[in-house]
Order: C-alpha cells, then structure tokens, then sequence
C-alpha cells in the first residue's frame, strides 16, 4: 500500500502544477502561479518530486524500500529482533506484519513486553530516510496551493469540499 501511495504521490504532485499552470497561463494570475511556484515548488524538494514524478510516468515505478526494524527491551538489554525491508515485489500490509509480531510474542509467552517498531523509507540504492522529504513536498504543495488560492481571493464552495476531505 505504501509503495503505491508514494508513486500517486509524485504523479498528483506535477499533474497539479501542470493544470494550474496551463488554467493560469493567460490570465492577470500567472504571475501569481509564478510567485508562489518559486516561492514553494522550486526548492531541492520540488525538483525532487518533479524528477521523480517524470521517472514514475514514463520509466518505472519508484523503487521504494519500506524498511521495518523491531527491537525487544528487556530491563538488562535491548535485542534487535528483526529487520525486513519490503520493495514493491515483496510488499505486505501493515497488518500482516503486526499480526505476525503479535504471534510471536504470544509464542514465547512473556509476562509483559518491551518493543519498538521503526518503519523508515528509502529510494532503493540510498540511504537517505525519505519521510521528512515526502512530508515536506506535500506541504509546500499545499502551502502553494493555499497561497494561490488566498491571491486569487476565489470563493468556492466545491474547493472548500474537497479540501476538507484532503485534511482528513
């Protein structure tokens, strides 16, 4: 699931600016597009999303790799328990995973537990955790869109909808 999400990502992120950009483009607000794109798309993230979206588009899927670390704490000592990385090809649900660490901890039967499980992400080949980077690009994309929307003073009710949903 997540490895879809993040490849819808980079696809909605450009389609966004590209229907904006074209709905402006001759209009008193183009300057307004052009502001704001500076001001929020046109940083290393948004070059980012820009490139990666072209490579989801026209050449392969991102290669993202979810990685899942759990640790086991005891009061002497923590203990890695297992590390699993998952790319597209090998993916499963969340759910998957914590049922199969809840069958092993009732397994080995303890009286309480101690754990932690670290989901990170990665391109596949780097070692650059990507999580803050997605967060971050989805807010400026939001933040852009805010800021035009301010601007251009427009009032509607079907935006407000749909913007609501997207909170949530």
């Amino acid at each position: 699931m997540t490895i879809y999400l993040t490849w819808i990502i980079f696809l909605e992120y450009r389609n966004v600016t590209l229907i904006l950009q074209k709905s402006l483009a001759h209009t008193e607000y183009k300057s307004i597009y052009e502001k704001n794109g500076d001001k929020y798309l046109l940083e290393e993230i948004g070059k980012w999303f820009v490139e990666k979206r072209n490579e989801v588009s026209k050449q392969h899927p991102f290669n993202l790799e979810k990685r899942i670390s759990i640790t086991l704490y005891s009061p002497q000592t923590s203990i890695p328990l297992a590390e699993r990385i998952f790319t597209i090809e090998n993916d499963v649900e969340n759910s998957t995973i914590i049922e199969s660490l809840r069958t092993f901890l009732i397994d080995i039967n303890p009286v309480e537990v101690f754990f932690s499980v670290e989901f990170s992400f990665y391109e596949k080949g780097q070692n650059k955790e990507l999580c803050n980077d997605l967060i971050l690009g989805i807010n400026n994309m939001k933040m852009f869109l805010l800021s035009i929307r301010e601007e251009i003073e427009e009032e509607c009710e079907l935006c407000d909808q749909l913007e609501q949903r997207v909170i949530r």
